[in-house]
């Protein structure tokens, strides 16, 4: 990925977090701070602009089709030790609960 890509993703990563975060606004009664949502109006506009950005980049596999994009898979290697790494981190359930 490019400088470009990064970017792209970034702002990708603000509109969702201005879409689900609490925004912080000043109370018309107490002139106070106060949290509250995403107004559903901005956050509809917002969510377009988030797809169109997201589909740009190929988020799904309908998106990487039409982009001609491809995924590949690393050597051996680096793939046996993301493996090993993953079942490490692994919770057993069973063994917590005492089975």
């Amino acid at each position: 990925m490019t400088d470009t890509d990064w970017h792209e993703m970034l702002i990708s990563a603000r509109l969702h977090n201005f879409i689900w975060g609490m925004h912080m606004m000043v109370s018309k009664e107490g002139g106070a701070f106060i949290m509250t949502d995403c107004d559903p109006k901005d956050a509809r506009a917002c969510s377009a602009e988030l797809r169109i950005r997201l589909e740009k980049m190929g988020a799904t596999i309908k998106d990487r089709g039409s982009l001609g994009m491809t995924i590949g898979s690393g050597p051996a290697d680096v793939i046996a030790q993301a493996e090993q790494t993953t079942r490490q981190a692994a919770v057993d359930y069973r063994k917590n609960l005492g089975g």
